[in-house]
């Protein structure tokens, strides 16, 4: 019996492209061995997150909220002093002694608030269960004897998905289509 040898050389071909490729195949399979997550996962956890920075926030607003009037008390029963220029009488700050006039012992109403205001707001960020608060991290303004606006020097960070787990890090501009 005659065998044609281009029928033979084809066939060693595909058996040897057959095994190749199951070859490639299994390689393949069994090092991409990553889990996909549910549908959606990632867009759960953004909101999660999104949801403790909006407790940590409303945390802060209502710290901000005691502090102040924990200030206002502290610095009306030290008249108005953090601390005394001019010495004080029986626990009472001096706004005048025989040496000094009104003028050199007056306090300086807002540099004490800032001052009162971040020790006492200090003292409720770290209680925050979740969220980590830098302490003295707020430039503060007094407008109008009434407003008080607190601009934060450095950003919350808020972990994203779960303990332990790798995150992707990205950054998003304004050319990305957010505004």
């Amino acid at each position: 019996m005659k065998f044609n040898k281009t029928g033979q050389v084809l066939m060693y071909g595909l058996i040897f492209g057959l095994f190749g490729s199951l070859i490639t195949y299994l390689a393949i399979s069994y090092t991409s061995g990553r889990e996909f997550s549910q549908i959606g996962q990632e867009a759960l956890y953004l909101i999660k997150a999104s949801n403790k920075a909006e407790q940590a926030l409303f945390y802060i607003d209502q710290s901000a909220k005691y502090s102040v009037q924990q200030t206002i008390y502290d610095l009306a029963q030290k008249g108005g002093f953090e601390s005394p220029k001019c010495g004080d009488y029986f626990g009472y700050s001096l706004w005048n002694t025989k040496t000094k006039k009104i003028d050199e012992c007056s306090p300086d109403y807002k540099e004490n608030f800032k001052s009162a205001f971040s020790g006492n707001l200090d003292e409720y960020l770290p209680n925050h269960p979740e969220v980590y608060i830098p302490l003295n991290n707020y430039n503060l303004q007094l407008k109008n004897q009434l407003e008080i606006i607190g601009y934060a020097i450095s950003d919350l960070e808020i972990p994203i998905g779960e303990l332990g787990a790798e995150i992707e890090q990205f950054e998003i501009s304004e050319k990305d289509g957010l505004q």
